[in-house]
């Protein structure tokens, strides 16, 4: 009895994320292209900015309205964005820059664009 109580929760905590989870941790998906972080280890993944201005850029770059009805958590892989929305580290990190806009014609497939 204890036991099916435990399950219950856990599948409403699930449901409440509306994320895929792997034991207790959020696996991270690019909102646009699908992909796993699992699939691509060398993408690095960068949720929607908080602040209005820059958030308002994303959005309108994307080509979603304002009033887009996003899940809790909106991640973007870095195929999404052009490799001088990064800068590299001194061992060879991935960061993305704070004025990086997404760029929508970046896609998954295109073998012009670099896994870097």
């Amino acid at each position: 009895m204890i036991l099916v109580q435990w399950i219950d929760i856990k599948i409403v905590k699930q449901r409440d994320y509306k994320g895929i989870f792997n034991g207790n941790k959020m696996v991270q998906q690019c909102y646009l292209c699908k992909i796993y972080k699992h699939q691509a280890k060398s993408l690095t993944f960068h949720s929607l900015p908080k602040t209005p201005e820059r958030r308002k850029r994303w959005l309108t770059a994307l080509g979603f309205d304002e009033n887009h009805q996003f899940p809790k958590w909106v991640e973007l892989c870095s195929k999404h964005f052009g490799e001088n929305a990064f800068v590299y580290g001194s061992e060879g990190q991935k960061t993305l820059k704070q004025d990086a806009i997404p760029l929508i014609s970046r896609s998954l497939f295109d073998p012009a664009v670099s896994t870097r």
